[in-house]
């Protein structure tokens, strides 16, 4: 697999793992996006029908990165209309389900029923390796402080 990757506001990242590309580059070669972006004003909705549109194929999305990136209802529009292999959503756009309005309960639900979406209960950063760094975090501020 070739991975690219795509920063705004870096340069000259690039490594034996991914090399760095444009968001132009992305959407003509890619088949497999993976949001790795903090939840921001601009990121906000970022991932809507106008920006998926872009895409010179079907693509697989994969959102581990905060749910509100993503509008949910032009995602499964675009899955309906075949013009999306399916989504793995770890994060939801809104993460409170006791909340959802009933236009968020319909979409869920259709995201479902497509059989083309998988959905994680936002786990997507809990590893062995992740809990070690937490520990190792913690135990260096419990020494900072004493």
């Amino acid at each position: 697999m070739n991975v690219l990757a795509y920063d705004k506001y870096l340069n000259h990242y690039s490594d034996q793992f991914a090399k760095e590309a444009s968001m132009e580059e992305l959407h003509q070669k890619c088949g497999i996006i993976s949001l790795h972006i903090p939840l921001t004003t601009e990121t906000k909705q970022m991932v809507d029908d106008k920006y998926l549109n872009q895409f010179h194929q079907k693509i697989l999305l994969i959102n581990t990165s905060r749910g509100k990136i993503v509008n949910h209802a032009d995602l499964l529009q675009r899955i309906l209309k075949n013009q999306m292999t399916g989504a793995a959503l770890d994060v939801y756009e809104n993460e409170k389900f006791e909340t959802h309005t009933m236009q968020q309960q319909q979409v869920f639900r259709e995201l479902i029923r497509t059989g083309k979406v998988i959905f994680t209960p936002h786990i997507a950063g809990k590893s062995f390796e992740s809990k070690k760094k937490i520990a190792e975090v913690l135990i260096r501020k419990i020494k900072m402080i004493l």
